[in-house]
């Protein structure tokens, strides 16, 4: 099975030099270089060499036999989508994009191997998570309602204890403010006659002034 994914690393490489204009669009053969190196390093040692590409997050070291049916493929043969990378007439753009990602994802499967438990603990893990939330929202939701009650009771007991006295204050405080606007158009009042008075004093002294 080694030696299988050998000769297939192998027939990538061979052929990346003839791969048409179209797939180089959507392969990048500098990265495809190392990704090969980095499969025969693994299959080879069983581990990933440091400074290359690893498993992050929940993937985690791929089986042999996992390897060997990605680069192959699974539902159209690697030789296949090699052909059609570098075939001189393409008879359909999409198919030959197509292939040439599929070149891509599978060599850039080696890092992305993940086991059924540890697929089934992230799910598991996402779950929580989320009811985590709901539940914290839900709480948080609570808190507001009781909160709310809490100032709308503590409000009620202050309007109780409190609301004659603030009704006798603010009576008392009404019945001021009146004084105070009543002074004060009092002393407009005065003002004004004050005015009229000087206004026709000087008015009479002119006119006396002009009958001499």
């Amino acid at each position: 099975m080694k030696d299988e994914i050998r000769t297939n690393l192998k027939m990538i490489e061979e052929h990346i030099p003839r791969f048409n204009d179209l797939s180089l669009r959507f392969i990048d053969k500098k990265k495809i270089r190392k990704l090969t190196s980095v499969w025969r390093w693994y299959v080879s040692h069983g581990y990933f060499k440091e400074g290359h590409p690893k498993p992050e997050g929940i993937a985690s070291n791929p089986p042999i036999g996992w390897l060997h049916a990605q680069l192959k493929g699974q539902t159209v043969p690697l030789a296949r989508d090699i052909g059609r990378c570098i075939a001189p007439y393409i008879e359909s753009s999409i198919m030959t994009e197509h292939a040439a990602r599929r070149i891509m994802n599978r060599l850039g499967s080696i890092t992305g191997y993940v086991t059924r438990e540890a697929a089934l603990e992230d799910q598991q893990a996402h779950r929580d998570s989320e009811d985590k939330k709901t539940k914290d929202s839900l709480r948080a939701a609570k808190t507001r309602v009781d909160r709310k009650a809490e100032r709308e009771a503590e409000h009620q007991k202050f309007v109780e204890k409190q609301g004659p006295k603030l009704a006798k204050a603010r009576l008392k405080q009404k019945a001021l403010e009146r004084k105070q606007r009543e002074e004060e158009d009092a002393l407009l009042k005065d003002a004004v006659r004050t005015k009229a008075k000087t206004a026709y004093t000087k008015m009479k002294r002119a006119m006396h002034e002009r009958r001499k």
